[in-house]
């Protein structure tokens, strides 16, 4: 099997969460859809959305350099593995943030993950995650197609999971006898109930089959409101390609899927937020072995039709040696949290006031991020 095969056919992880019949009883029910889309490894953002109009980016990569990339607002240009997502761009139905980050510049993977999921300023201070804090905030509890609930989701009052397995179902008279025997015992009475009324997902797959089925469970009345879909392979030390190889596979493999949720979607999608987040970017210029290392500022994917299009929102600090953190990484102007603030505040209909209460405790998002980020409906 030759690698663009396997790329094709490659694992993803998807979990389901906020279900209206999950909510706060006074909750107000959404009709709004997330895909959030985790990209472990570290995305390379200057080999994903090029600043083609930066004179330094050809001096600083040679092997790796992309060429050919689609022009976008004439000094950022996009990957050509990313056609769907081009094409959204031009339809006003997609966004890129460039030179973004979750402030940390450490470079482990280990915390760089850590905070991209929990969203705090320090790795491992705290145990719970900012999409399971935004749930939380907007009345939702969470059901993860996972063991054990992944730190992201987690935050919520109430929240549950499962880890789906190729067992058969027991016959109805066993989950009679169970509920009998549990009924008297306070640990576990009640809990059999929803566990009977589950349609049990697939967990991990094939990530364009998750992501139809993400789809297909989002439009039924009590589906989920938000879906997480995890890829992995972009920590590009080696042979990182430029518009072909590694790098491009994983973007190719990433627009397809999201090309496919759009159509699963189908007028839904209308309603829909789709954004990405990675635990970092890349070193600015190229490795001696045509890779590139772990680094500080990336890119931010946006697609649906609630994402105002159009727009590569940037504040570019420039690829010269002075311009780079610490003489090799693209840096940081614009706190990925201003990003993800607006996606869930949108989503979850929440205000300024529950973003620093709960969702990123003691951060004042800055405003506003381009014509903003999310269309005024």
């Amino acid at each position: 099997m030759d690698r663009r095969n396997f790329i094709k056919g490659s694992i993803g992880t998807l979990y389901m969460l906020a279900n209206p019949s999950m909510a706060f009883p006074d909750t107000k029910i959404t009709d709004k859809r997330l895909l959030i889309v985790l990209l472990r490894g570290g995305m390379d953002g200057l080999a994903s959305i090029p600043p083609i109009g930066d004179k330094n980016l050809s001096k600083i990569r040679k092997d790796i350099l992309v060429n050919g990339a689609e022009d976008l607002d004439g000094f950022f240009g996009i990957n050509p593995a990313l056609r769907f997502l081009g094409s959204e761009y031009h339809q006003g139905r997609a966004a890129f943030v460039h030179a973004t980050s979750f402030p940390y510049t450490g470079r482990s993977h280990f915390d760089g993950q850590n905070i991209m999921e929990t969203g705090n300023e320090q790795p491992y201070a705290t145990n719970t995650g900012w999409i399971g804090r935004a749930m939380n905030a907007g009345g939702y509890s969470s059901l993860a197609v996972s063991l054990p609930i992944p730190i992201i989701l987690r935050g919520n009052e109430i929240n549950s999971n499962y880890f789906p397995s190729k067992f058969g179902e027991l016959p109805s008279p066993d989950y009679d006898d169970i509920s009998k025997l549990w009924k008297h015992d306070y640990q576990l009475s009640g809990l059999l109930d929803p566990i009977m009324g589950r349609n049990i997902p697939p967990g991990r797959g094939d990530t364009r089959e998750l992501v139809t089925f993400a789809a297909s469970e989002m439009h039924k009345p009590n589906g989920p409101r938000v879906g997480l879909l995890e890829f992995e392979g972009f920590d590009t030390h080696a042979l990182q390609g430029n518009e072909d190889g590694h790098h491009a596979e994983n973007l190719a493999e990433l627009d397809g899927v999201l090309q496919n949720f759009k159509n699963s979607m189908g007028a839904l999608y209308d309603n829909t937020v789709v954004v990405t987040v990675t635990e970092f970017g890349r070193t600015a210029a190229e490795n001696g072995t045509s890779g590139t290392d772990h680094g500080y500022a990336s890119a931010i994917f946006l697609a649906g039709g609630l994402v105002n299009g159009k727009q590569v929102i940037s504040d570019w600090p420039g690829l010269s040696d002075s311009d780079l953190h610490e003489g090799r990484d693209l840096l940081m102007t614009i706190d990925a949290r201003d990003v993800y603030a607006e996606v869930v505040k949108t989503v979850f209909d929440l205000t300024d006031e529950d973003i620093t209460r709960s969702v990123f405790p003691g951060y004042q998002p800055n405003k506003p991020l381009g014509s903003g980020l999310i269309t005024k409906i």
